[in-house]
């Protein structure tokens, strides 16, 4: 018995001859597991709700955000959620979570472009330790120093994050505001 096993196990682990021995194998291979437990149909993908497609841009789009550079940065800055943007008044719940969201995720985004940095710093690392040629390597060591001096502006800036984030559930400690509030938006 163990002598076919290890037959058949032989078998199958060489590779295939010819375009037949593959076929045959492929035939056991479906004689041998198990059918499967479920089928998709129609009806099943009809179910699913459908998704909205992305958009594309058109063309005037694309010479408006050509024409003002800066129209990337400024999408991706966060609400003005600042102490006078709002009366004292009208700080109610949905005011602190986007306060305290727009904060979270500003931290997220840079503490992600930290670590993206850090891996460039270490490849540069790497590939300055690898070239022979005294040009590309002088090129990559500069390259290698400026990523540096950005990294650590990363650094300054997510600790400006978790020092807003700290100031926010502060100034809503002060206020009175339930924890809940600043806690619960993540």
């Amino acid at each position: 018995m163990t002598l076919v096993v290890l037959a058949v196990l032989a078998w199958w682990m060489s590779p295939p001859s010819t375009l037949e021995d593959l076929a045959r194998r492929e035939r056991w291979r479906r004689e041998h597991s198990p059918a499967s437990a479920r089928a998709f149909t129609d009806q099943d993908v009809a179910a699913l709700p459908s998704r909205a497609l992305p958009s594309i841009p058109q063309p005037a789009d694309l010479e408006r955000n050509a024409s003002e550079p800066d129209a990337l940065a400024k999408s991706a800055q966060p609400p003005d959620l600042t102490e006078g943007a709002v009366p004292a008044g009208r700080k109610d719940e949905a005011w602190w979570q986007a306060r305290i969201t727009s904060a979270r995720a500003l931290l997220e985004r840079d503490q992600l472009l930290t670590d993206a940095m850090q891996t460039r710093i270490n490849s540069l690392t790497n590939d300055v330790a690898s070239r022979h040629d005294p040009a590309r390597r002088a090129l990559l060591i500069d390259e290698r120093a400026r990523s540096l001096i950005e990294l650590d502006r990363l650094k300054k800036a997510v600790d400006a994050d978790r020092k807003a984030i700290d100031d926010i559930t502060e100034s809503a400690r002060k206020e009175g505001v339930p924890p809940g509030w600043v806690r619960g938006a993540f």
